[in-house]
Parts: structure tokens; sequence; C-alpha cells
């Protein structure tokens, strides 16, 4: 079968346009597709850590972010319900890495998404629907642009980026929804705040235990606020997380 691509990625956040600038550098023919238009926002806490800030490096992007808001951070402060507070100092890698940073993926992800966009096909408002399967192997996929026109795509490789609601691995019967193994969380952005540091602050309080909430500091004054706990214990619970938050 003559395939259009060597690799569709379906998603355009950081793992799919990672993958899609490693691919372009081993010379591969990729599409990459996302649903939504970049820059868009995402629920995270924003932090960056050494490893990531490697890849960033190889890539040529770490003065990119750098340049673009964000906060350096380096250290973590945990706290626990009996109000013990342990601080841990994050250490640059042997690789002369830093420790790491809090930026909105909103920013973030753009970057990465910019960067793959100058080196591969992209499609964004593109809505994958199906995937095509022959012989037991996949070969591409059928989807929706921002028109509503249905349009049907293959290639040696299709490479599922697309989230933890994956339209991938739903379709393949792969998707496991346990909520022993999910998580879900909230997230909101004050501004103004007071007494930040250069440490990413994890809150552990017995109402959501073994869940937490986090406090991320960003750039000029404003951070990153969320609460996240594992489905089955927030049922169990019976915790309204943006109440709590």
């Amino acid at each position: 079968m003559q395939h259009q691509y060597d690799a569709i990625i379906v998603g355009g956040g950081p793992g799919g346009a990672t993958t899609a600038l490693y691919a372009e550098r081993l010379g591969l023919n990729v599409l990459l597709l996302d649903k939504k238009q970049f820059p868009r926002d995402k629920i995270c806490g924003d932090a960056i850590s050494g490893k990531s800030i490697l890849f960033l490096r190889e890539l040529g992007l770490i003065e990119q972010l750098e340049r673009s808001p964000q906060a350096f951070v380096d250290s973590i402060l945990f706290s626990s319900p009996n109000n013990t507070h342990v601080k841990i100092k994050l250490v640059a890698s042997a690789q002369n890495v830093s420790q790491g940073f809090v930026c909105r993926r909103e920013v973030y992800d753009n970057i990465l998404f910019q960067a793959a966009k100058e080196k591969v096909e992209t499609r964004e408002g593109f809505s994958v629907k199906d995937v095509l399967i022959e012989n037991g192997q996949v070969y591409g996929v059928t989807g929706e642009d921002n028109e509503g026109k249905t349009h049907e795509i293959t290639a040696k490789v299709v490479v599922g980026a697309d989230g933890y609601n994956s339209i991938l691995l739903r379709k393949l019967g792969m998707y496991d929804n346990d909520p022993e193994h999910m998580l879900v969380a909230t997230r909101a952005y004050y501004t103004g705040v007071k007494g930040l540091t250069n440490a990413i602050e994890l809150h552990y309080v017995e109402s959501v235990n073994p869940g937490y909430f986090w406090i991320f500091p960003l750039e000029n004054g404003m951070a990153n606020v969320g609460i996240g706990m594992v489905v089955g214990e927030l049922k169990r619970k019976n915790v309204k997380l943006r109440q709590a938050h």
C-alpha cells in the first residue's frame, strides 16, 4: 500500500510536537494533527522538569523558553496534614541542565507546536474520528477539519499523543478508565500573590488526602493553584473539587 505519510501524530501537545520534531530529524514525512487551534490552554500544574529541559536543549528551544513568560524553580516544598514541612533542593544534572521551570501550557505548548510547524506538515482544528485498520494493522485515520469536511489519511505509523481521553485508545479498545488509576484536577491562575519563592509547593491536607493541592510560582507574582485526587478516592470521600479549590 502506498501511504501518504511515514507517520501521523495525533495530538500536538508536548508529546506529539516533540515526537514530530525528532521524527523530522530522522528524515520522516510527518503529519501532526490537533483538534484545537494554537495557542490553547490546558489544565496542568505547568511545571517543566530538568529532563524535559534536556530535550528542549537538544531541539534548540531552551533559549526561547527562557525568553518567554515563566519562572525558574530550584526546589520542592512538601507539607503534610499535621503541618510538617520538608523542602528539597533540586540539583542541576551532570549535563548542566537547569533544575526546572514553571511555564503556562498556553505558552509552552505553543513554543513546541510552532517549532514543529516549521519542520513538518500540521493541521489544526482537525478532529480524528476513527482509525483505519487492515489485517490487524493501523494504517491511518479518518477525521473532520474545521470546516466539517471528512478526510481519510494514511501512514506507515500512527502515533497516539492525544492525551488521557485518547480517541485512538478508545477506537482500538485499549482505553482504561479504572477510577483507581485516573486522576482529576482543577486549577486556577492567581495574580498579585505574595510570598512566592523559587519552590513549587505540594500540600497534603486531610480532606483530599492522598490527593494534594499545589501552588506553583509563575512570572510577575502570578501562581498556578490547583487541587487533584484519584477518581476512586474522590468518589469515596464525596469531594467536590471546585468547592475545595
